[in-house]
């Protein structure tokens, strides 16, 4: 498979929101929600739809190129709370009272923007984000320059997130009562020296047990669990405990399940509530993994090209394909009409979970713009961005549906499956020329002997009271059909 990589943005304008503007301002415009979900909708949802239909005529640049309209920056929060000429544009909370979305609607004098309505998706993603307390990244009244705030682009680099990690030197303490017995112990006993305080009695060994299950299992022992451990002499009963637990299924159900949270695993899509009836393969997988002791940066190639690595069974083979489903899995609005969106909706969110999960860095803000104090450009985001763009992820129509690979397997099984599929086959085709024989008979009575299938007509019947023959059915079967003129009469021998 060939990847083309895109080496520059290819949607949106360059938008920055800018540093905090006076307090007289600040008093008139509430602080802004900073819940990082709100935040996130506002990145994903808000922010590119004003960058690529209003920032032209109402923002920082458009009044560097004179062409500024109405007084308007919506390259700001204070800038759209403050609004222009006709007053404030944004009223948080209050979607009905906010001119923006107004005039978004088409829903007076003023209809922005002026090419054409925006989709209703749009408009309801406004009114949710205005509901919501019209959340944005805290700025200043407009996109003007000012000084700057916070990391320079260049401080931003030397963050220690950005930095290899360095074997640190172990603390030297005192340990009279023999509370270090190894290097981690050292440093917690140091940090406890260091504040005044003296380390906690060590547990009792039926806590501990119960402890240790919770940790490795979430499941509490049993109490004969429990009575085996406090009873046990051997030195090294607690090792042997932990190496059992670790080894046990329920370890992997417990661990796993922390990584299908990073890995946004669901059943199914929020929207119509689609089903992903295999998502409890890629369950399963994560659970296997864990168990096995499978090492991380394997985890890592699995999840991410697993299609794409040499398998030597078909089981290895089997389980490389369902571990992509990490890409797969996601709430994406299948109904979006706009595909060419939708394709880059996709290609975000396999970004953002990639990048959360295994870089513990959110990137995908940088589909807009840079990242102001992390070194992240947007030419970076398209770089990678275009890797995904260039992978076959859903077979759109009106619902655009996710693909599905068939799973490997053993080559008797597969043969089976062939065998089958091809018997099927041939009845479809045997019934399809049935239906159509059948189809072309003239109308009138239908002989049971030239009827295909297997036809039942019970001419031995009494018929008791009145009734009447139908006639509805142009061609019929035999004697043809009868009916009581809904008199509720019942046919008997």
């Amino acid at each position: 498979m060939r990847f083309a990589v895109l080496s520059a943005p290819a949607l949106f304008a360059l938008v920055l929101f800018t540093p905090v503007e006076p307090a007289t301002v600040r008093a008139a415009n509430p602080d802004p929600p900073t819940d990082p979900a709100a935040l996130e909708f506002f990145e994903k949802k808000i922010r590119p739809v004003l960058v690529e239909h209003c920032a032209a005529c109402h923002s920082a640049d458009a009044e560097k190129n004179k062409k500024l309209k109405g007084g308007l920056f919506i390259d700001s929060r204070d800038g759209i709370l403050k609004g222009g000429d006709s007053g404030p544009a944004v009223v948080p909370g209050k979607p009905a009272d906010s001119l923006l979305l107004k005039t978004m609607k088409y829903d007076g004098d003023v209809q922005m923007p002026p090419k054409g309505k925006l989709p209703a998706t749009v408009l309801k993603d406004f009114e949710k984000w205005i509901a919501m307390g019209a959340p944005a990244p805290q700025t200043g009244g407009s996109a003007r320059p000012k000084k700057q705030v916070g990391l320079s682009i260049e401080e931003g680099r030397k963050f220690w997130a950005y930095k290899l990690p360095a074997r640190p030197v172990v603390p030297n303490v005192r340990n009279p009562k023999g509370e270090v017995r190894n290097e981690i112990d050292a440093f917690i006993l140091a940090a406890l020296e260091a504040k005044g305080l003296k380390p906690a009695p060590e547990a009792d060994r039926a806590t501990l047990v119960r402890r240790l299950y919770y940790d490795l299992t979430g499941l509490p022992p049993s109490p004969e669990e429990v009575d085996a451990f406090v009873a046990a002499k051997a030195p090294d009963a607690y090792e042997k405990l932990v190496d059992k637990l670790l080894a046990s299924p329920e370890f992997g159900v417990r661990w796993g399940r922390h990584w299908l949270d990073i890995a946004r695993f669901a059943e199914s899509v929020t929207l119509r509530g689609f089903v992903y009836p295999h998502a409890w393969r890629y369950r399963d997988y994560v659970i296997d993994s864990f168990n096995a002791d499978v090492p991380f940066d394997q985890f890592i190639r699995e999840q991410l090209a697993g299609d794409l690595l040499p398998a030597t069974t078909t089981n290895d083979r089997k389980r490389q394909l369902v571990a992509t489903t990490f890409l797969q899995l996601g709430n994406t609005n299948l109904e979006e009409q706009d595909k060419k969106a939708l394709r880059m909706d996709v290609v975000d969110e396999q970004l953002d979970v990639i990048t959360k999960g295994f870089l513990g860095q959110t990137v995908t803000c940088a589909r807009c713009h840079d990242h102001k104090f992390d070194p992240i450009p947007t030419k970076d985001y398209y770089a990678l961005a275009g890797i995904l763009r260039n992978v076959k992820a859903m077979e759109h129509a009106n619902v655009s549906k996710w693909i599905e690979v068939p799973l490997p397997a053993a080559p008797a099984t597969e043969l089976a499956l062939k065998e089958h599929e091809s018997a099927v086959t041939s009845l479809q085709a045997k019934i399809a020329t049935a239906k159509k024989a059948a189809g072309t008979t003239a109308a009138g009575a239908l002989a049971v002997k030239d009827v295909p299938g297997i036809v039942v007509d019970d001419t031995q019947a009494k018929k008791v009271g009145d009734w009447v023959p139908s006639t509805f059915n142009k061609t019929f079967i035999g004697a043809g059909y009868i009916h009581d003129s809904d008199g509720g009469r019942v046919k008997r021998r």
